[in-house]
């Protein structure tokens, strides 16, 4: 797919049509929701032969029959992929160069140079547009993973790094090239007595898939230690899209399996969501080891240093708070259901309103 950047939030719109006229003259037609909030940033469209794409995108208003704003544009789709050909000379010669600086990376290096020239045949002998951007996703991810480990240079067969901040959605490419912390650790700081979410990227440095089995020590603090079961989950991290048409969004719900293993390809990065429990830990510094191991291979688990730190400020067992909730009444015209619905988040206790004028 391609992706067209959008411009800040229009006001007043609640809909975002968006038009793409194929070489083939076919049409294809997304809509999509724009819900009170939230910004969409991209809208993508999807290219499958070569030639111009003509792409409309059009934001409707939600209380009347109208266009507020229109932008066109024109996408043209190389027949013969010339860049596509120049930018895989580009890659080779740099991941065989980073190979040779790094011997730790040599083998991998050379993987992703074999596997981009074979991806860019078949991409080539089929024509399809979508290889190709499946391709370049390829080719950028697979230079942003071996630079990282070679300014670091890294070596194993397995790769752990925390994510800044898990919340965000996670882009391994982006990851790669901007990442700034150490690698192989993992750190917290929580309250007592709650919870504590933190996210890693998990890589497979190897050249064939491999299945690895995640294992916790237990939380030691001087002669002090908690099993891990009480301390630590691991939980898998998929992607979903909440309303059925925005954006992919990651939603980290199912534990990990009951084997505690994760399954990637050659080179592969995953994103994995950690959960820490405090309740029963004292305040203090608590230390483990958690050691990733491919489990057809015979050399040790790699072993990553978990830190816990956990304040002496202990929540409660059991407290009251109150929330704030937001309710947008604009898409209700009917007086009496509009009423109802205000009745109804009254007695739910939302005391926030976006009243139509």
């Amino acid at each position: 797919s391609n992706s067209l950047p959008l411009p800040p939030s229009i006001a007043g719109a609640g809909l975002l049509n968006v038009k793409v006229l194929a070489p083939d003259q076919s049409t294809h037609v997304d809509l999509i929701r724009l819900a009170p909030g939230r910004n969409e940033t991209t809208a993508t469209f999807t290219t499958l032969v070569p030639g111009d794409y003509n792409v409309t995108l059009q934001w409707h208003a939600t209380k009347r029959n109208a266009v507020l704003r229109s932008d066109c544009y024109l996408y043209h789709l190389d027949a013969d992929y010339r860049a596509d050909a120049t930018r895989l000379d580009q890659v080779g010669i740099e991941l065989e160069r980073l190979g040779k600086e790094t011997s730790a990376m040599k083998a991998l290096a050379a993987h992703f140079r074999a596997s981009a020239a074979l991806h860019f045949e078949q991409a080539r002998r089929s024509g399809n547009a979508a290889a190709f951007d499946a391709l370049r996703q390829r080719y950028e991810y697979s230079l942003a993973l071996i630079r990282f480990c070679h300014s670091r240079n890294l070596a194993g067969g397995v790769l752990v790094n925390q994510l800044t901040n898990p919340w965000d959605n996670f882009d391994a490419t982006a990851f790669f090239r901007s990442a700034t912390g150490p690698a192989n650790s993992i750190t917290v700081s929580t309250l007592g007595n709650s919870y504590e979410s933190a996210a890693i990227a998990l890589t497979n440095l190897k050249t064939n898939p491999a299945t690895f089995r995640l294992a916790c020590g237990p939380f030691q603090t001087g002669t002090n230690q908690v099993a891990a079961t009480s301390v630590l989950e691991f939980r898998e991290v998929l992607s979903v899209r909440p309303d059925g048409t925005g954006p992919l969004t990651e939603d980290p719900l199912p534990l990990l399996s009951e084997s505690q293993t994760v399954k990637l390809e050659a080179g592969e990065t995953r994103k994995l969501w950690l959960t820490f429990r405090s309740h029963a830990l004292t305040a203090g510094t608590h230390r483990a080891t958690l050691k990733i191991g491919d489990l057809a291979a015979k050399e040790s688990p790699a072993e990553i240093p978990v830190t816990m730190e956990v304040s002496a400020v202990r929540l409660p067992e059991k407290f009251n708070y109150r929330e704030c909730n937001w309710l947008y009444l604009n898409s209700i015209t009917d007086e009496a259901l509009q009423a109802a619905t205000m009745k109804d988040a009254l007695e739910h206790g939302m005391n926030v309103f976006v009243i139509p004028s």
